[in-house]
């Protein structure tokens, strides 16, 4: 399964989706993290043919996680996982759904904020002159 739920389309490592770690803290099946780094460069989006270039498949230790009583506890296995698997590929981490991200960062150009920022520098920042009470994000 694919935690995040969406393709990055500019390598960053968005926040994961609790669906995997849950069914693993539920049925004590083991994760086995794996990091795909470069098939954002291989098969970009709006492309109908493949790229030719390098793709790393980083494959860690399998690790079990016990049951959890509280959804909390799944929500930050799912962050440190993610986390994790941000460091193991080098990329950023933007604790953001990668739907969302796009959906506000499409916003922000439309209002014109932060266009020069790379999408690392723009989370967390909020434009006050156009976005009120919205994070640019």
């Amino acid at each position: 399964m694919h935690p995040e739920g969406a393709r990055s389309t500019d390598g960053t490592v968005y926040r994961g989706r609790t669906g995997a770690l849950r069914v693993a803290m539920a049925t004590g099946a083991p994760v086995v993290p794996v990091v795909l780094d470069g098939t954002d460069r291989m098969n970009p989006r709006g492309r109908k043919l493949l790229r030719f270039t390098k793709v790393r498949i980083s494959i860690q230790p399998a690790r079990r996680y016990p049951a959890a009583v509280h959804r909390a506890q799944v929500r930050v296995a799912t962050d440190l996982l993610m986390r994790e698997m941000s460091a193991l590929s080098g990329r950023p981490y933007v604790d953001r759904y990668a739907a969302t991200f796009a959906a506000e960062s499409r916003s922000a150009r439309v209002l014109g904020c932060q266009s020069g920022l790379t999408p690392v520098e723009r989370a967390g920042i909020f434009c006050w002159e156009h976005g009120r009470n919205r994070s640019l994000a």
